[in-house]
């Protein structure tokens, strides 16, 4: 009975309850109810007032103020304001609730007493593999009605002691909806120089002295919303922010990681001395640091413990490798520390895994950053590698497929933060050639289909088979050659073969085929179809062309898809009409060809993206140079024969047959 109790007393949230109630600080400045100014329309809460001030005292005491009033003004908005989700991380900070109220036909309803009140481990990033022993003070408020004020408030005092007494970070003050008033405010240290910066919003401070400290102090009423676009570019960002950083540049930021990720001593791990030895085997530099990354990936699992500093300070080599596990920070240091003792030149480099470019724009900070890959340099040659890829595959450095994350800053004094480029030596390729093989007229036709994925597309079919098997995918391809031909019948499995020393993979499909020629009785003729298939969505238009905002394209691809269609007999090409188009602007590269060569047509499709977004000035020249190029996507041929005299049809190569190709939508 004494154990149980102890159990249930150590389960009980009381015990470890990292929330107050208390009033709110004196420090803060209150801020009226504002009135209901805007007209809302297609929302179904009102933002009132969004308010937030920070602090940082002499004594380097961070606390962050939040004060919010929102209105319900349909059951959808009534059942998300009725609940409160407030995240905090207790390894470094607490968190105190001020008020909980209602405010209906004058009158104000406390519900601080009457409200449920959990706290709640929650693992925000858990499906990403990462713990970082996140709370949750989840609300229910009680007697809520459509219409209602509902006003709350809360503060949380410490922050992540990796950053030490540096001071730097961000308010957003403007999103997709309309808010009555915001008001901002940050006091700091006199001795705080701060680089105020803003993206979207001319707003300056109001810079006033407070208690000892430099007050900074944004309003604005009422704030409008900001309207988006589709497909914008996913490292665009449109929206009000304030950010202000003690930094001066992006060197100093640098800095503060390289003492995070120094490396003070040689691995001690028996594990990675194995590891070392079995690397200076290899004949080359590039073959050894591809080998080093190949067993950080494959042999360290990716789970990241992100409590306190290792939020952004890495666990040392050693102890990755006794865990047998690591996040981007682990991963990446422990590769350094294989490829300079093999006298490689490597160091981490911090990215955002959506940011990209964006951060030019941006005050140097260290919380700009989200993922840490490695910089390798070698041969006069910078490489760019993940440690947390997986089904990466490659004999040399430039074999790998290769991901841009726009800018990098390596951790390392006195680097400065730098561009990486689309790299065109490494664009990801596919190249699919159909063959489709004609033994008459009115027997099944044998088709062939050989698809080859290289480097980064590589590795994305590689995760593919090994995660969904060849089950899917077959059936998936089947059922398209199904429809597209009126019937079609597997011959042979579908297979791979896999390359993994050049990172190259191959699948091969052979089908028979029902439907591909077919008899027009018009034209007295036997007619067939095809369409480039394979490029889908990368001919697509934007959906939007009346835009404020860039069109965002896919990632950079190297796309060639050939089609041959082998006749039973040799044809006549005296009506033939070859072509080659070419289709092309700052933004794309689409060539369309066809050959003749007597038994065989060849159709062949080559499409080239230049860059990742096309600017709204561009988009509709670029939209009418899509629809030009979708023109050209399907082709219909005929061979002109007597439907009557069946051993023609059946031998036709007891006779020669004209051939004539056609564009399929003519002009």
């Amino acid at each position: 009975m004494f154990l149980r109790l102890i159990i249930m007393l150590l389960a009980s949230p009381l015990l470890w309850a990292e929330y107050s109630v208390t009033p709110v600080p004196d420090w803060v400045m209150k801020q009226p109810v504002p009135q209901a100014i805007q007209k809302v329309e297609g929302y179904g809460i009102r933002y009132q007032l969004v308010d937030r001030q920070r602090r940082l005292t002499n004594d380097l005491q961070w606390q962050s103020f939040h004060h919010y009033i929102e209105q319900p003004l349909n059951q959808d908005g009534l059942v998300d304001v009725g609940k409160l989700e407030i995240n905090f991380r207790p390894s470094y900070q607490t968190i105190s609730l001020h008020n909980l109220q209602i405010r209906r036909d004058g009158r104000i309803i406390d519900k601080l007493d009457s409200a449920r009140i959990d706290e709640i481990s929650v693992e925000p990033d858990s499906d990403s593999e990462l713990i970082s022993q996140t709370r949750q003070l989840l609300i229910i408020i009680d007697g809520l009605e459509v219409g209602d004020q509902f006003e709350y408030s809360y503060s949380t005092q410490g922050r992540n002691p990796v950053f030490g007494d540096s001071l730097a970070t961000s308010f957003q003050v403007g999103w997709a909806i309309p808010v009555d008033a915001v008001f901002t405010r940050l006091l700091a240290p006199k001795s705080y120089s701060l680089n105020i910066n803003t993206q979207n919003t001319n707003q300056a401070p109001v810079i006033s002295e407070f208690d000892g400290l430099t007050s900074y102090q944004w309003q604005q009423s009422p704030v409008l919303p900001v309207f988006s676009d589709d497909d914008m570019p996913e490292d665009l960002w449109i929206y009000p922010t304030v950010e202000y950083s003690q930094y001066d540049s992006w060197s100093d930021v640098a800095e503060w990681a390289s003492d995070l990720f120094h490396l003070a001593n040689t691995p001690k791990h028996p594990q990675w001395a194995l590891w070392l030895q079995d690397l200076e085997k290899l004949p080359n530099k590039s073959a050894q640091a591809a080998a080093a990354l190949k067993m950080v990936q494959d042999r360290i699992r990716y789970v990241g413990i992100e409590v306190g500093v290792n939020s952004h300070k890495p666990h040392s080599p050693s102890e990755t490798l006794s865990l047998g596990y690591g996040d981007c920070k682990d991963k990446s240091l422990l590769l350094v520390s294989l490829l300079n003792a093999l006298d490689i030149e490597a160091t981490p480099a911090l990215v955002h895994s959506e940011m990209g470019r964006s951060i030019l724009d941006m005050n140097p900070s260290p919380k700009v950053f989200d993922h840490v890959i490695t910089k390798i340099k070698l041969d006069d040659q910078t490489f760019w590698v993940d440690p947390t890829r997986n089904y990466q595959a490659g004999h040399l450095l430039t074999d790998l497929g290769y991901v841009s994350y726009g800018v990098a800053l390596s951790a390392e004094k006195g680097a400065d933060i730098e561009t990486m480029p689309w790299s065109l030596e490494q664009r990801p390729k596919i190249l699919v050639t159909e063959t489709f093989r004609t033994f008459g007229y009115q027997v099944p036709v044998h088709l062939k289909v050989e698809s080859a994925y290289i480097g980064l597309e590589a590795e994305y079919k590689r995760r593919q088979l090994l995660n969904n098997g060849l089950r899917e995918l077959s059936n998936d391809y089947l059922n398209y050659y199904d429809r597209a031909f009126s019937g079609a019948q597997i011959i042979k499995p579908l297979h791979y073969v896999d390359d993994p020393i050049n990172n190259k993979l191959k699948i091969i499909e052979n089908y028979w085929l029902d439907g591909f020629w077919s008899w027009s009785e018009d034209q007295s003729r036997y007619e067939y179809s095809i369409e480039a298939s394979v490029f889908g969505s990368y001919l697509d238009k934007p959906n939007q062309l009346r835009r404020q905002y860039s069109w965002g394209q896919k990632r950079p691809k190297h796309i060639v898809q050939k089609i041959d269609i082998y006749y039973p007999e040799y044809l006549s090409s005296a009506q033939f009409k070859p072509l080659e188009y070419v289709f092309e602007d700052d933004h794309m590269r689409f060539l369309v060809r066809n050959q003749e060569l007597g038994h065989v047509t060849r159709y062949q499709f080559d499409y080239l993206n230049h860059s990742d977004r096309v600017t709204a000035e561009n988009i509709r020249n670029h939209a009418r140079l899509l629809d030009e190029a979708a023109e050209y996507m399907s082709f219909s041929g005929w061979v002109g024969d007597n439907k009557d005299d069946q051993d023609k049809a059946i031998y036709p190569w007891f006779q020669r047959i004209e051939l004539q190709i056609e564009k399929e939508h003519n002009e």
